[in-house]
């Protein structure tokens, strides 16, 4: 093989594997930017529904759980109906709560929960068996 044979193949070679190398690197940034973590509460919806096999719906009636910028739901655990509310921080939450108890004529003692970033407001307060399932699921 002549030299200006190899010098050829040695081109070529580098050539493919730096093909072959950006293929990869470009290959795993697409993977990278469409590989979306779920949010908190697209987890909490699934363990729910597909753990727990209750239904999940977005609150009715109830806009500041609907204006949390996390995302808002509602179940119902054993009879007892739980519209739960993620928050930025748990100084949002506890403010959350404190609004529930100035516009809401009921006691709000054991139903208007905060755990976290996160407020529970049951229609009624829950039972261990009720709040465990919910609870268990908490992001």
């Amino acid at each position: 093989m002549s030299s200006g044979a190899e010098l050829r193949a040695l081109v070529v070679s580098a050539l493919v594997l730096a093909f072959l190398a950006a293929a990869w690197i470009g290959g795993w940034a697409l993977r990278e930017a469409r590989d979306v973590d779920p949010t908190a509460l697209a987890l909490l919806e699934r363990c729910l529904e597909n753990e727990r096999s209750l239904d999940v719906s977005t609150p009715a009636r109830d806009p500041l759980a609907a204006s949390a910028p996390d995302g808002s739901l509602t179940t119902t655990i054993l009879g007892n109906t739980a519209t739960v509310s993620l928050w930025n921080d748990p100084a949002a939450a506890d403010q959350t709560v404190a609004t529930y108890n100035t516009l809401t004529p009921e006691n709000l003692a054991g139903r208007a929960i905060v755990r976290g970033a996160r407020v529970i407001l049951w229609a009624e307060p829950p039972t261990d068996a009720q709040a465990a399932p919910l609870y268990a699921c908490m992001p």
